[in-house]
């Protein structure tokens, strides 16, 4: 029944037509419905490379074993050639980065930037022809000898070289001879019920690979440390030298500086082997310090060694890492699954672009700042081995199956191993002064995050493909907003029932590729209840919870519960008085909060003026904002001052506007004595503000009206109305010049 794929075949989805006959319906539902089907393709490969670290090239052979395990015969096979997305301004990681304000790869000199190159695929020695895809030259197609059908498998071989970018620029790169190799062999696409996933290179976005198995062999200088996906083969003498040889307890530290030794003249190969998982990456250092440790998991028992691996100046702080990675793991497995591979490693990134990011069994992690930092951080990516690993959703559609859900478990591992933690900064807001000391839970921390950006009607649904997301949106959503919603779940049902949901989920799923519908199915399988108002809300903005009053603390289950996502937790008790706080602070859960400070000022003609600068405004953003600074000029003897009122429409539901913003602004001041008449200057300043959506990280389109009134005192009469319009690139001025308004309209970009 299955119909082969023709040459060139489409590289996105499938989507049926919008009419058809009732005789196609008929004779195509069950080839739907078959194709609709669950199935995994099977990727094995065979890596050998050397390193070149003079020259920061890799050369390498690749074989793999592709099986066909869809209903359909291909004729293509389209696949990753993920470092050409290195090689100019063309690509979309360049694009990407571009709108984002970083324009690192777009000005990069040629020895900064990488490729892919020397490929000649080849199956039982026929060479195949192959072409780059005309859109992304990181992603290529190989076109097959023959059919491949359903069941049947093929044998592809190609040499490749690479030149390893700088690690400035994103994952894959080298700092010297520190090296860090991911995302660097050519990678069959995914092809499942929808179609081929043939998708470029991303820092925000990630992957999405088929399972399978990997044996891999990398030569390098003999003195070198490495970590990687997978179990060495030859690994006990190299095992006794790393730990023995290079032990932190017996390091020099050098301060913040650590010279590379140099490179052996003799080499080492070093083989690994892994099954199971959908990617390899490989980090190479002369430095690195080692520390070995070991994890026994809480339902099987089966022990897993961890390593950590770092350089000497970052030791201190990393010298109880593999306690921080045995915790992660043990954790993990106690709450979703048990780990299932020998070994978990952590390597210190040093300030490699990226972040800290995940591969299998092994992670690395950037520069942290305390232990505290460090050991999230480690958790987080650790956790990665269940998100993304082992439940290889597809992160470029549905980021919130990863990072989200991962990020609701790193929440839960901070409440667990820290208790009573206070965060005392929160992304370089000091948190410790504006909460005077008290500091932020670490719940708290993603509740700010994610209604700072929903405040402003800023927040995209976090079931939308990561592409859609502006850079801040991608955080304060798919991680913070996430994690709030399966936190509530959790609040809702208690710790019993979501470990028994995940673990369900990840017993039925690991090694597979779930999406949003299994993960639903699994929950209202466990708990005969509809979670349509979960998932809705992870699918829609629509959805803002603001409970108010006396609803917001409800029974359920015998518990009350507070909703986590609640946009404004202010309004759900009874009326309470506001608190008065000096300067700043972060807005409490209970009351709204006034701020005050002392103010001091000086005019030609009210002399020097005191008051207070009284105000509302606060971490994260208010509906309703006000400031008000009441003054009292020393010479005029007379009140001055100004105050502005904005009302922020920040839950509108339309496809132009993003937001409305209602305000109006006032000030008060003395003018120069006319006969020895004191005459005063009043403005009022009305203004309507509407913003319209626009692709992420695209500049913000605006439109504002305001209308401007003036006043003498003396004169007790109103000056001519004044209209003046803000749009993008246009703002206006007013100027009071002998007695009369002079209206002055400028323009710029």
């Amino acid at each position: 029944f299955a119909a082969p794929l023709r040459f060139p075949p489409p590289r996105h989805r499938e989507e049926s037509p919008t009419k058809r006959s009732i005789f196609l319906v008929v004779v195509l539902l069950p080839l739907s419905l078959l194709a609709q089907s669950y199935f995994q393709q099977q990727v094995d490969y065979r890596i050998n490379v050397r390193l070149d670290d003079v020259k920061h090239e890799l050369f390498a052979t690749e074989e793999f074993d592709y099986l066909n395990n869809s209903p359909r015969s291909l004729d293509t096979i389209w696949i990753h050639l993920w470092p050409n997305a290195y090689k100019d301004q063309s690509t979309a990681l360049c694009k990407q980065h571009d709108s984002q304000n970083n324009f690192g790869l777009h000005f990069a000199t040629p020895e900064k930037r990488g490729f892919i190159d020397s490929l000649d695929f080849r199956s039982k020695d026929v060479k195949l022809d192959w072409g780059l895809d005309p859109e992304n030259i990181d992603i290529g197609w190989i076109k097959l000898p023959t059919l491949l059908a359903p069941g049947d498998h093929i044998t592809i071989r190609t040499p490749f070289h690479v030149k390893i970018p700088s690690a400035s620029l994103s994952r894959l790169g080298h700092a010297g001879q520190a090296y860090y190799i991911t995302q660097w062999f050519p990678k069959p696409a995914v092809f499942d019920s929808e179609g081929w996933h043939a998708m470029p290179y991303l820092t925000q976005g990630e992957f999405y690979s088929e399972f399978g198995s990997f044996d891999v062999s990398i030569t390098l200088p003999s003195n070198y440390v490495v970590g990687a996906t997978g179990e060495l083969q030859n690994g006990d003498a190299e095992h006794d030298w790393m730990v023995r040889e290079h032990d932190p307890a017996s390091a020099i530290f050098s301060g913040h500086k650590d010279p590379f030794p140099p490179s052996s003249s003799n080499t080492k190969t070093l083989h690994f082997k892994q099954d199971r998982v959908h990617d390899f990456a490989w980090f190479a250092d002369k430095r690195f310090l080692v520390r070995k440790g070991s994890v026994t998991l809480p339902r099987s028992g089966h022990t897993v060694t961890t390593w950590a691996l770092f350089t000497p100046h970052v030791a201190p702080l990393w010298k109880d890492a593999d306690t921080y990675i045995n915790e992660s793991v043990r954790l993990y497995s106690e709450w979703v699954g048990d780990y299932p591979y020998s070994a978990c490693t952590a390597i210190d990134g040093g300030t490699a672009a990226g972040g800290g990011m995940e591969y299998p069994m092994i992670t690395i992690i950037n520069d942290s700042s305390d232990p505290f930092e460090l050991d999230v951080v480690i958790a987080h990516e650790v956790g990665h081995n269940w998100f993304y690993g082992m439940l290889a959703s597809n992160e470029r559609d549905h980021p919130w199956m990863d990072e989200g859900i991962n990020s609701f478990y790193e929440q839960r591992y901070v409440e667990t191993r820290y208790p009573n933690k206070r965060l005392m900064d929160l992304q370089g807001i000091p948190m410790k002064f504006l909460t005077r000391g008290k500091g932020i839970s670490y719940r708290q921390q993603n509740e700010l995050q994610y209604r700072f950006n929903a405040r402003r009607n800023w927040d995209s649904p976090p079931d939308s493909p990561s592409a859609e997301f502006g850079e801040l949106d991608y955080g304060t959503t798919v991680y913070s907003k996430t994690a709030l919603i399966f936190d509530q779940l959790r609040y809702d049902v208690g710790d019993s029932l979501v470990d028994r949901c995940m673990q369900r989920y990840f017993d039925e799923w690991h090694f597979k590729h779930p999406n949003p519908t299994d993960l639903r199915a699994i929950w209202e399988q466990v708990i005969a209840r509809n979670w349509g108002w979960y998932f809705d809300t992870l699918a829609t903005t629509s959805r803002k919870v603001d409970v108010i009053r006396h609803d917001a603390m409800y029974k359920q289950f015998h518990r009350e519960i507070h909703p986590p996502i609640d946009i404004d937790p202010r309004n759900d008790s009874w009326l309470r008085f506001p608190e008065i706080k000096f300067l700043a602070g972060v807005e409490r859960e209970d009351r709204r909060s006034i701020y005050w400070t002392p103010a001091i000022a000086r005019n030609t003609h009210d002399g020097y003026m005191v008051g207070l600068v009284l105000h509302n405004t606060t971490l994260p953003n208010q509906r309703f904002e006000w400031v008000a600074a009441p003054l009292y000029g020393t010479e005029s003897e007379r009140l001055a001052g100004g105050a502005r009122f904005m009302w922020h429409h920040d839950r509108i539901r339309n496809a132009l506007f993003r937001n409305v913003h209602f305000g109006v602004s006032t000030f008060i001041a003395s003018l120069p004595k006319y006969g020895g008449l004191n005459v005063r200057y009043h403005r009022i300043v009305p203004s309507v503000q509407f913003d319209f959506r626009s692709k992420p990280n695209a500049p913000q389109t605006t439109f504002r009206i305001r209308q401007v009134w003036i006043r003498e005192q003396m004169l007790g009469e109103w000056r001519t109305p004044t209209a003046t319009f803000h749009g993008t690139g246009v703002w206006s001025g007013l100027h009071y010049v002998e007695g009369r308004v002079q209206h002055t309209l400028k323009s710029g970009l």
